[in-house]
């Protein structure tokens, strides 16, 4: 078995901390139904996708730019008899060619790591009808706990992304900024992180039984295994959290502010 992001992820459904009941929370306050026209960009196996759809019953579409992936949250969409409403296509989060105003509620559930998530509201409020939802999801600092963090996972937080990590309400305020409004958020409790990276232990030592692993398959796995490290034994579990932003966008008669729209 030759370690890649499909094998560490071989036992998780969602590729974030994110949980079902934080998920279904969110969405439940978009009016969803057979008529709703819901994309997840970024959409891994389909976690997300999935759970929509059997949730609200509506049609989504989720974009990966992984092949493994995509075919993957196929294969879980026909087993789970919702491939009448999941379509996954394949194309990065950056390749979003659909109309401007098509989607009731764009979803982008950011890694557990560092994650530029204002620009991902850049990219997908334009796709999304006035009035409409997006849902956003990132890691983000516990209140007060940057301080508290060792050298280490400060300098984690803060060399992966332009704004590196951010407190939740810091990242309301800018949300609003960009003409956003943050109607709710949910923070995963640690349970969710522990039900997050469990699976991701169990596929690396799953890889590491395997016999002939070159000294670049055994880095790979080295690399992945420092990562649930430092959330287990260097902080993170302390001071990182993960949180999900549900996000109006104006109407037609709202005057935006100096952001998005």
């Amino acid at each position: 078995m030759t370690p890649d992001p499909f094998e560490r992820y071989q036992h998780n459904l969602h590729l974030s901390p994110i949980s079902t009941p934080s998920l279904e929370a969110l969405a439940g306050r978009c009016g969803l139904g057979r008529e709703s026209a819901v994309l997840d960009a970024a959409c891994g196996k389909g976690g997300a996708c999935l759970v929509l759809a059997r949730r609200f019953g509506c049609p989504v579409v989720g974009v990966e730019a992984r092949p493994e992936f995509a075919e993957e949250a196929r294969r879980l969409a026909l087993f789970s008899d919702l491939a009448h409403l999941v379509d996954v296509v394949e194309g990065g989060p950056g390749e979003l060619l659909f109309d401007e105003g098509y989607f009731d509620l764009a979803l982008r559930l950011g890694p557990a790591r560092p994650f530029p998530v204002l620009e991902a509201a850049r990219r997908l409020s334009p796709l999304v009808r006035p009035g409409g939802w997006m849902i956003l999801g990132a890691v983000v600092w516990k209140p007060g706990a940057r301080a508290a963090a060792p050298e280490a996972l400060r300098a984690w937080a803060g060399a992966a992304a332009p704004a590196g990590v951010r407190e939740a309400e810091a990242l309301r305020r800018d949300f609003a900024a960009e003409g956003l409004e943050a109607v709710d958020h949910r923070v995963e409790p640690d349970a969710s992180w522990e039900s997050f990276y469990a699976p991701q232990a169990r596929a690396i030592l799953e890889s590491r039984r395997e016999s002939g692993l070159s000294s670049r398959e055994r880095e790979t796995l080295d690399r992945w295994q420092r990562e649930l490290e430092l959330f287990h034994s260097g902080g993170g579990r302390e001071v990182l959290a993960y949180a999900s932003f549900l996000l109006r966008l104006p109407d037609r008669d709202e005057t935006p502010g100096a952001g998005i729209r």
